[in-house]
């Protein structure tokens, strides 16, 4: 059976090497929150898959050149991961505060939690499959067991019993027929619990999906709010400026007129004097 990792396996050349940027990241992690990644068990073929769609979509961006395999791309997940873990860590213990969060750490937090929710999942799953497994090997033992004893005592008691050996097989396959029939009801419901599980990962990966975008809409707003503050302080500063500006023309031209007034009286006195 294929696994994730046959399914990924492919290794860029050196030269394919890419040089992650901020919105390589934000492009990427915006993909991976809309695909159904956490969705599929961690090393099946189905998660692989999706990994190779995530790395055709990233392919087919033309704002950013992606260049790279589905693995380059795990191991830039799990390294930004581990970044962010670490980085919420050490502002916690330097402030005391929750730390600001940047789009980017908003999308890596959901991510978080979405794995976590994923690998409890799993091992739920896990451990209602085992206890399934050995409750049926249980039965298979014991309806064995069963039908050894009762051919023990067909092959000793085949003359003096031989009805009762008779019935007592047949109660022994009459037992496997049930277990068998207790094993098809199991795995019916296996497959039902998991279709209802998928029905709820989905729900709850649109209601993920949908807080980010309004989380990253109210990052959105918040920034147009600021540059209409700074759009606006600038404005005023201008007015003010302009309004400074023509109080001072208008002193100046008063003072001209002054000016001009008091030489035309000393012109005035001057002539009447002369004559």
């Amino acid at each position: 059976m294929a696994t994730e990792m046959d399914a990924t396996s492919t290794t860029p050349s050196p030269r394919s090497v890419m040089q992650w940027k901020p919105e390589h990241d934000a492009i990427f992690l915006r993909e991976v929150l809309g695909s159904d990644l956490y969705s599929t068990c961690k090393g099946s073929s189905e998660r692989g898959k999706i990994w190779s769609k995530i790395a055709e979509k990233l392919n087919e961006v033309s704002s950013c050149k992606f260049i790279g395999a589905p693995k380059s791309l795990r191991d830039r997940l799990k390294l930004l991961l581990q970044k962010y873990k670490q980085k919420i860590k050490s502002e916690e213990i330097a402030s005391g505060i929750d730390p600001e969060m940047t789009e980017i750490d908003v999308m890596l937090e959901e991510i978080c939690e979405k794995e976590e929710v994923a690998e409890e999942e799993d091992e739920t799953k896990k451990k209602k499959v085992k206890a399934e497994k050995e409750s049926a090997q249980k039965m298979r033992l014991k309806a064995m067991e069963k039908l050894s004893e009762s051919q023990k005592r067909k092959d000793s008691n085949e003359d003096a019993r031989p009805k009762k050996s008779r019935k007592s097989i047949a109660n022994a396959v009459g037992y496997l027929q049930e277990m068998s029939k207790q094993e098809i009801a199991l795995r019916k419901e296996e497959i039902e619990l998991k279709k209802q599980e998928e029905g709820r990962i989905a729900h709850l990966s649109e209601q993920q999906l949908k807080m980010q975008q309004d989380m990253l809409q109210m990052i959105q707003q918040q920034r147009q709010n600021q540059q209409r503050q700074q759009q606006e302080q600038h404005r005023q500063q201008e007015r003010l400026q302009q309004q400074q500006l023509q109080t001072m023309q208008s002193i100046l031209t008063q003072q001209q007129q002054q000016s001009q007034a008091i030489l035309a009286l000393f012109e005035k006195f001057a002539s009447k004097k002369d004559s």
